[in-house]
Formats: structure tokens, sequence, C-alpha cells
């Protein structure tokens, strides 16, 4: 150990060996350190780039939340889809009307949906049952009371009528006004009917030798503002 420590004490590299070393230094200091690393600069354009794309992406996931949102949102139905609707439809025959589950509105002799005929407010007036109806112009063929209700015959005959069967049309509409109802008949509702009925009831309501002639009609509901 001691000739070992005197040589490594007294030994000089020679020029060759030095110059090597010094080469080998810079060399390495040439070299990039694991433990430093470069990055990219980010420049504008790249930062714009970026931004547009969260910003689109953001504005795709809106888009498709607000589709989704509006399959599952029930939208409400206009009034005119609802009355096309099959329960508002009586047919043209009173064997369908019944079918249909459609009434009879006696001061209209006629069928339409019960949605828009209302058999506690129509019984204070039981006109099938308080006067007699007949098949002939003449009023020699009387009808029973269940005919009528069932519609059986397309034209009916009977005294005083027609005044009553106005008065009940704004009676029936002011009970609906009053009562908030959902829908109201188009004979009701018809500002025709209306029209007609203030003439008629102008000129003179019946009077005691005069008759009436009823046909037999199909009505829907309309559906009401209110």
């Amino acid at each position: 150990m001691g000739f070992l420590s005197e040589t490594l004490q007294h030994y000089k590299p020679s020029k060759e060996e030095a110059v090597y070393s010094s080469l080998q230094d810079s060399e390495s200091d040439l070299l990039p350190s694991s433990k430093q690393q470069t990055h990219p600069r980010s420049t504008p354009r790249a930062k714009l780039y970026s931004f547009l794309a969260g910003l689109l992406a953001a504005l795709a996931i809106t888009l498709i939340s607000l589709g989704i949102l509006h399959i599952l949102t029930p939208v409400p139905k206009t009034a005119a889809q609802i009355e096309a609707e099959e329960w508002n439809y009586c047919g043209r025959s009173s064997v369908v009307a019944k079918a249909r589950g459609c009434v009879m509105e006696p001061l209209f002799y006629g069928w339409m949906p019960p949605q828009c005929a209302w058999k506690d407010f129509s019984d204070q007036w039981p006109v099938f049952e308080d006067r007699k109806w007949y098949i002939d112009v003449n009023m020699t063929m009387e009808i029973p009371p269940q005919d009528l209700w069932n519609g059986k015959h397309v034209m009916i005959y009977t005294s005083k009528y027609h005044g009553e069967h106005c008065l009940f049309q704004w009676r029936k509409l002011q009970f609906a006004l009053d009562q908030k109802r959902e829908f109201l008949d188009n004979k009701t509702i018809s500002a025709h009917h209306t029209g007609h009925c203030a003439d008629q009831l102008t000129a003179g309501c019946e009077g005691p030798g005069d008759w009436s002639e009823v046909e037999l009609g199909f009505y829907r509901c309309r559906k009401t503002i209110w």
C-alpha cells in the first residue's frame, strides 16, 4: 500500500492524456443535461387555435344538451290539434255517434262529445218530455221520448221550440264562461248561428199556432280561450 500511494503521488499524466481529458470535459459541457429539458415556446397562433377548439367543443356540448332537452320536454298541443283528435268526432249517424260515446243534446237535437254537453245543465229544460213530437209535418204521428234520445229520426216536428233553442244557446254560452269550461260545441260558439237567433227573436217568437222543424245534427267541441 505504501508503494502504491507513493507511486500515485509522484504520477504526472503525459501531454496526450491531458489533452484527451480536456476534450472529454468540453464535450460533456456541450451535451444537454438529463435534468435540463427544453420546451418549445407557445406562439399566439397556437394559443388562438387552442381557444377556438375549446369554444367549439363547448358550443357542441351546449347544442347537444339543448337538443336532448327539447326531445324530452313535451310540447303543448295547439287548439286545432286537440279538436282534430278522434274523441271529437261523432260520425254522421246515430248508431256511430252512440258507439263513439257521444251524447244527445235535446235543445239542439244533435249528438256531441260529452266534453261539451253537460247533462245536469241540459236537464233543466226537458223538451223531449214536456211536449209532443211528431215524425210528420202535419203532426199526426207522435214520437216517444226514447226515440228522440236515440236520434231515431232525421227530421222531427213540434210547436214552440226554435225560440227556446236560441235562448238555450246563450244560456249555455254564459254557463261555460262562468264555469270556465274547457270546451264548447261548435253550434253554441258559432257567430253565424248567434246572428240567426238574434234576427229570429227580433222578428218575434213563435205564436200559438206556429210549429218548428228540427233536423238531427252532429257536432264537435271547440277549445275555449278563457
